[in-house]
């Protein structure tokens, strides 16, 4: 029977399966989803699914990866401002690993590959229609992507945060200035972290929340010993430390400190292989402002 609404979520929460064949599973989920707080939606194309997607306003998707286009019907879906918080929830075949990355990937919010419980399907399915109303009193706007850092792909991921920051609300000096902290971030990620090797990758959180934009990017380097870092690059002359620090031939020194002055904030994590960029917002309008995501925050600049 479909489940009951649970207290506080809104009582129109709309689910939309895109699967080409109208099966046993797409039967199923009907069944759970359809009537009482539910509007349950299905679409057999991911062309389909877009075209109604105003009309539906899902707040979770359940897609088959055998629909064609997946991939860039999620990429759609979580580039765009006002649509990026919606929960895709993909269904990958027998004997594919979701996680091995071939080259760029727009992610989806989470996975299973067949066979899979689907009670653990319904079970994530209802936390997410739980959490998709919270986060839009709370953020704006999210898309993680991850790619392999060879040449293509850098310059891919630099064209799609100039995108990304272009619909932030930021004031053009504060776009430049975050999207340069970011392409350092990678060029120090690829060049440092991974030694140039084209075979690794980075991952990317971009957020937007009431007072900011956030940038999160980690590669799979070693890290470094940042905080000795961090400290050079303040006081009476931090150019002259920061150029003593690139003489020696040591990771960071003048890309840290461009960052540091293009960014109102940087913060290193764990090992050091994981920083986070954030811009203050100057100039939003008042409809558009959401409250913070209240990420801890560990060392910082």
């Amino acid at each position: 029977p479909p489940a009951a609404a649970a207290p506080g979520r809104s009582r129109h929460a709309s689910v939309l399966v895109v699967d080409p064949d109208r099966s046993i599973f797409e039967e199923v989920m009907e069944l759970r989803f359809q009537g009482g707080a539910r509007r349950y939606h299905w679409a057999p194309h991911c062309v389909d699914a877009l075209k109604d997607f105003d009309r539906i306003q899902p707040d979770l998707i359940v897609l088959r990866d055998a629909a064609p286009k997946a991939d860039d019907f999620v990429a759609k879906i979580k580039i765009e401002k006002k649509k990026s918080l919606v929960s895709i929830v993909k269904i990958y075949p027998r004997g594919v690993d979701p996680r091995r990355l071939h080259s760029f990937k727009i992610w989806e919010n989470d996975f299973f590959v067949e066979p899979f419980d689907i009670s653990e399907l319904f079970a994530l399915a209802e936390m997410e229609l739980g959490r998709v109303p919270r986060d839009r009193e709370i953020v704006l706007h999210q898309t993680a992507f991850r790619f392999l850092t060879d040449e293509s792909n850098i310059e891919r991921a630099a064209e799609l945060m100039g995108d990304l920051l272009g619909r932030t609300g930021l004031t053009e000096s504060d776009k430049s200035s975050l999207h340069a902290a970011f392409k350092e971030a990678v060029d120090n990620a690829w060049r440092h972290g991974h030694r140039a090797s084209p075979t690794k990758s980075v991952e990317v959180l971009f957020t937007v929340d009431l007072e900011g934009v956030s940038i999160e990017v980690a590669d799979e380097g070693e890290g470094f010993a940042y905080g000795t870092y961090l400290d050079e690059i303040h006081g009476e002359d931090p150019y002259a430390k920061a150029k003593k620090i690139h003489a020696q031939g040591k990771r960071g020194g003048l890309g840290i400190l461009m960052m540091s002055r293009c960014a109102d904030e940087l913060t290193y994590f764990g090992s050091g292989n994981r920083l986070r960029l954030r811009k203050r917002l100057r100039a939003f309008a008042p409809q558009e402002l959401l409250a913070p995501t209240g990420i801890p925050k560990e060392s910082s600049a």
